[in-house]
């Protein structure tokens, strides 16, 4: 009986010398846990500061289109109403104004690139 509880003995001293390894190699990777998660948790906070200034932008350019959408749809029905008529009286002019000139030039670009309607 002592034989057997001696060999016990030893057989419990192995085991636990390796369930205190494993216990202190899974502590380890605890820690290692714990400061991978900390990490990870900046990150995210960063992403959602970001996330939101992104947001808060695109707001912003919904707004500012909206806000320039009706200028852009008057500055394209205006440009349809232009005739090639209008044009030819233009060109008869010896000397225009420099502002027709450069209304004259600004309209000549559109014509050659011609707008989008907004939303299509």
């Amino acid at each position: 009986m002592r034989v057997l509880l001696t060999k016990a003995e030893e057989e419990l001293s192995i085991k636990s010398k390796a369930t205190d390894e494993l216990v202190s190699k899974i502590q380890i990777q605890e820690a290692e846990a714990a400061k991978k998660l900390r990490e990870v948790e900046t990150v995210k906070e960063a992403v959602a500061k970001d996330a939101a200034e992104v947001a808060a932008g695109e707001a912003e350019a919904h707004r500012d289109l909206a806000e320039a959408e009706p200028a852009l749809r008057a500055a394209i029905s205006a440009l349809d109403s232009i005739t090639a008529d209008d044009f030819n009286t233009l060109k008869a002019l010896r000397n225009p104004p420099p502002l027709i000139k450069r209304i004259f030039d600004a309209v000549s670009v559109l014509l050659i690139m011609p707008m989008k309607e907004p939303g299509v």
